[in-house]
């Protein structure tokens, strides 16, 4: 088991983007389910990503004072709050070089608030995994394709992820400052983090992000939207690295290798069914 590599240091406090903040919050947005829901269809982030050979970019990806609002909530998350999110490149354990802050909760913030939109951006997916990022200098994610199984609910249901989003929310951010994202599986290029936009890929899809160097701090919010049982094998990722994608699901299906859902399970036992029966 390769031993996780610690940032060093807690992160400190940012000042908050605004002084003196209103008594109602343009957050409270995130709790109107119906107006989150149209804003997140006017997306339309299945169509995008198939125009987009898999690869979507979602500008306004929220109303511009709930964005702000949202990096002011990142920014106010206390250095406790954060969690060191570091690995050593470990082909064995799946693991791939990485290191950045992140949370899924932060208590006396709108963070929860906050998470709970991501969602709706694919309402036709049940189960979805989300968390707030904090970049500071040195932070990257080495190449990589995401591919990981996931336990939701309980130990005998297995996920797979199935689509990635990364929601950045850092004003004037500049390509020098590092933290981009790498699309290697589209030939390498380069993507400078913009205010209050998302990229979403489908998976596996390889990619990496540059290290920060920048000033500042470079926030996020990232996740997955999961689909139940095994969608592809884990495999040899340098195999699939040296091809720039992972291996084509249609194989495995023909192999045996998907869906594969254990049956102790409530809901792997229901999840079966609404396969047998089409659907899922």
């Amino acid at each position: 088991m390769a031993r996780a590599r610690v940032p060093a240091g807690r992160p400190g406090r940012s000042r908050s983007t605004k002084a003196g903040a209103p008594t109602h919050s343009p957050l409270d947005w995130l709790d109107d389910y119906e107006a989150v829901s149209a804003w997140m269809a006017r997306h339309d982030l299945h169509t995008a990503l198939e125009a987009g050979d898999g690869l979507a970019w979602v500008p306004d990806f929220l109303p511009g004072a709930v964005a702000e609002a949202a990096l002011a909530c990142l920014e106010a998350i206390p250095p406790s709050a954060w969690n060191a999110t570091a690995a050593a490149e470990d082909a064995g354990a799946n693991n791939i070089a990485h290191e950045f802050w992140s949370t899924k909760s932060a208590p006396g913030t709108a963070l929860a608030q906050l998470l709970r939109a991501f969602p709706l951006l694919s309402p036709r997916h049940d189960f979805t995994t989300f968390s707030a990022a904090r970049y500071d200098a040195r932070h990257h994610i080495a190449p990589h394709d995401d591919r990981a199984y996931t336990p939701v609910l309980c130990d005998d249901v297995q996920c797979s992820r199935d689509i990635a989003v990364v929601y950045y929310l850092t004003r004037n951010w500049r390509p020098e400052f590092g933290g981009a994202f790498v699309d290697i599986a589209g030939g390498g290029r380069e993507y400078c983090p913009a205010f209050n936009t998302a990229v979403a890929f489908t998976i596996p899809r390889w990619h990496a992000v540059t290290a920060v160097v920048g000033p500042r701090p470079r926030f996020s919010v990232f996740g997955w939207f999961l689909v139940p049982g095994i969608a592809y094998p884990l495999g040899d990722g340098e195999r699939d690295a040296a091809a720039g994608k992972g291996p084509a699901p249609e194989r495995w299906l023909e192999e045996g290798e998907v869906g594969r859902l254990p049956q102790r399970c409530k809901l792997g036992r229901r999840l079966l069914r609404l396969e047998s029966r089409g659907l899922s």
